[in-house]
């Protein structure tokens, strides 16, 4: 079970995992929009509310993004921040942009230069602004870990478990008390989101430890299978309380909430760390994950547009299966694409900028 800690070569688990992840985002955006004209199979649209499929895949984005970033944070402290964002500025940001005017000139009417200006910087939260499409939200997320993981290798170098471990039960601890303090809830979601990151980061902390040192080589297994026990329950405990008191008090939300992130808790842990779950042609979609994600929702309600401006009735009154699988197709083809000519090469510019060729 133990993991390389080579940080240039890809694991296929994660990138398997990040094609189920967008596969189940894409699969909860597609059903809601395409419900109305929809003639059957409404089944999958009331399964995908249902179980929250749209959660799950957003709270194992960020679960993936706590066990690979902060380890390519290396070398001297100044040098190694600097490498960090330039290569994240243009593996993130030029993709971004793209499919930020390509939003934009869908739904021209609905984005003011304002907020426009302010997406741009994938911060629009500073300046009082929505994000330009409901998903990019979680980017925002994603950047203020950057923002995190950043301070704390200049401040201890090495992100390992003795910085991880006290920072993942500090977020904890903040989160599971946050109610007993006035401020807004927005805040106390960003900590779980926070948490369950480094989470991910303690997970592959616990694969690479050295536990024989400790414990003898017979029981590496078992102490590891312990730790992970440990620090997975503590994750657990508020979401399966949820789950419990929702289900017994007859709320429907909170036990939504809790059994969904229970199981994109759980998914993670079993697909990367307890299996490793390894299909390369599922690995190869997850690839293109972070362009198909930026520019799913351009797809599908571009095609909904279309439908409905040019009224083309006879792509209307199908069952809901069909536009789903169709339409995940036509995402995930139109995100390789934009991998191979927008992500891919100005990932490379990153990399050389920083004179390190990206990993295959």
């Amino acid at each position: 079970m133990n993991h390389s800690k080579t940080t240039v070569q890809r694991y296929e688990e994660v990138d398997g995992l990040r094609a189920v992840a967008c596969a189940l985002v894409i699969w909860h955006h597609v059903a809601n929009a395409y419900a109305e004209i929809s003639s059957s199979g409404l089944y999958f649209r009331s399964l995908a509310v249902g179980a929250n499929v749209g959660w799950i895949g957003v709270l194992t984005f960020f679960a993936i993004s706590g066990y690979v970033i902060p380890y390519s944070l290396r070398g001297a402290r100044g040098e190694g921040v600097k490498r960090f964002a330039t290569r994240r500025f243009w593996r993130l940001y030029p993709p971004f942009w793209f499919a930020l005017l390509a939003t934009w000139l869908l739904n021209t009417s609905e984005l003011s230069a304002a907020r426009l200006g302010w997406n741009f910087t994938m911060l629009p939260s500073l300046g009082g602004m929505e994000p330009a499409a409901g998903h990019f939200w979680t980017l925002e997320i994603e950047f203020v870990f950057y923002i995190v993981v950043a301070l704390l290798f200049l401040a201890f170098g090495r992100l390992g478990w003795k910085v991880i471990l006290p920072v993942y039960l500090i977020l904890g601890a903040c989160y599971l008390e946050w109610a007993r303090f006035d401020h807004e809830d927005h805040w106390r979601w960003t900590l779980l989101y926070l948490w369950i990151m480094f989470w991910g980061a303690l997970c592959r902390e616990i694969m690479q430890f050295d536990f024989a040192r400790w414990v003898g080589v017979r029981w590496v297994g078992t102490a590891r299978a312990v730790a992970l026990g440990l620090s997975t329950g503590a994750l657990l405990m508020r979401p399966l309380k949820s789950a419990l008191f929702g289900f017994l008090d007859g709320q429907r939300g909170t036990l939504l909430f809790g059994m969904s992130t229970s199981t994109a808790i759980l998914l993670f842990l079993f697909w990367v760390i307890v299996f490793r779950v390894r299909l390369p042609g599922l690995a190869r979609l997850g690839r293109w994950t972070y362009s198909t994600y930026l520019l799913h929702a351009v797809v599908f309600y571009g095609g909904l547009k279309i439908i409905r401006g040019f009224e083309l009735t006879f792509l209307t009154g199908w069952p809901l299966p069909v536009y789903l699988i169709a339409l995940m197709v036509l995402c995930y083809a139109v995100g390789g694409l934009a991998y191979r000519w927008i992500e891919l090469p100005s990932d490379r510019v990153g990399h050389r900028l920083t004179n390190r060729p990206p990993p295959e």
